[in-house]
């Protein structure tokens, strides 16, 4: 499952690298940044690098989130242009940064830290369905469709939803003594990201339309 996920991973972040140019709205174009970082750091945990390093790989996570965190905020909030849109999605961006540093000081940076990245997975889906909401309630009715973000955030929110329910998962003690519990997180996992990466491959072909008013 992993070398499937993996491939299709790579595949997004070469699709935005090739047509880096061409995706819209420009600030969609860091997401580039969270790809590769991504690439890096499933390659080097999955090869047991990290190992051989003898250092922990839940400080590359760890800070592969707050890094996702600050790059998904950024695009929400520079895709919506109204001042007051941009309000919401900074207010929601603030909450979970500050539950970010809640969690760290209350709990460490290292090793696995489940509330810091329950912090991290909440702001963003939060955001992404936030923007999805501010878009589709503007003045102008788009069709969302052709919109890269409406790919992009429904990807997000999807691949969350199913590693809230991964990282949560410890604290049941009924699903961990289960023996199929490893296999279904796994599974889960897969599908989220499956999904996800192809939404984003899809988000970046469909920077070459503009978004377009709905019946037109």
């Amino acid at each position: 499952m992993f070398y499937i996920t993996y491939v299709l991973e790579i595949s997004a972040f070469l699709t935005g690298l090739i047509f880096l140019q061409r995706v819209r709205p420009v600030i969609y174009r860091t997401v580039i940044i969270v790809l590769l970082l991504s690439v890096v750091n499933e390659g080097l945990a999955h090869y047991k690098i990290y190992q051989q390093w003898n250092v922990s790989k839940h400080i590359f996570y760890n800070s592969f989130f707050l890094i996702e965190l600050a790059i998904f905020s950024l695009i929400f909030y520079k895709a919506l242009q109204d001042r007051a849109y941009q309000k919401k999605i900074l207010t929601v961006a603030v909450a979970g940064m500050i539950a970010v540093v809640v969690a760290i000081v209350t709990n460490g940076f290292v090793p696995f830290n489940p509330f810091l990245i329950d912090a991290v997975i909440i702001s963003i889906i939060f955001q992404a369905g936030l923007y999805l909401y501010l878009r589709n309630a503007g003045q102008k009715v788009y069709d969302l469709t052709a919109d890269p973000l409406f790919w992009f955030s429904s990807g997000v929110i999807l691949v969350n939803v199913f590693l809230l329910l991964a990282v949560n998962a410890i604290f049941i003690d009924a699903f961990k003594a289960d023996s199929m519990s490893k296999s279904i997180i796994s599974t889960l996992n897969t599908i989220g990201n499956l999904v996800y990466y192809a939404f984003i491959i899809i988000s970046m072909l469909c920077s070459f339309r503009s978004p377009r008013l709905a019946g037109t």
